[in-house]
């Protein structure tokens, strides 16, 4: 365990006993982790890979969204998959406010840019971060259909075998 994560450690373990069984709060997150300015960090949702980095600015915060969403299927492995896909991501970008495009090597981006005149607290990251989800999910699903996800739950299977 690196130096840091064992202060880390060492302050979570000093709360908790401070709050009894009572919960921590995300409030208290950010004095957990030595009151970072910027947190970075990767998820995995519906099979599609999202990155997220906040910043936190005077008492503002930017936040910024990615997700890599699969590629747009080639005409050879299936006409129609191909036309669905960009009709989802033409729909999505209308609906989302142009955050879905298609890269000229066919990714399939989500992108977003958030300026909030709050401080950047872990509950605003992480309320921020769902609100995201909620709205992209009905076209997440869609394009779950018709594309190659990044993240497959079969890629491990018969790796044992």
């Amino acid at each position: 365990m690196s130096e840091t994560g064992a202060v880390t450690t060492k302050q979570l373990l000093e709360t908790m006993e401070k709050v009894g069984d009572q919960p921590i709060g995300l409030g208290n997150a950010a004095d957990l982790v030595g009151k970072s300015r910027t947190f970075n960090f990767t998820f995995e949702y519906m099979d599609f890979i999202f990155a997220v980095k906040a910043t936190a600015e005077n008492r503002k915060t930017h936040m910024r969204f990615h997700a890599n969403l699969g590629y747009v299927p080639f005409t050879s492995q299936g006409a129609k998959n191909r036309s669905n896909v960009i009709g989802i991501v033409s729909l999505a970008g209308t609906m989302l406010g142009g955050k879905v495009r298609i890269s000229p090597e066919q990714r399939i981006m989500l992108a977003e840019d958030f300026w909030f005149d709050q401080p950047l607290t872990p509950n605003l990251l992480m309320t921020k971060t769902v609100q995201l989800l909620i709205d992209a999910k009905p076209y997440l699903a869609l394009l779950a259909e018709s594309v190659n996800k990044p993240v497959s739950q079969n890629l491990f299977k018969n790796a044992g075998t």
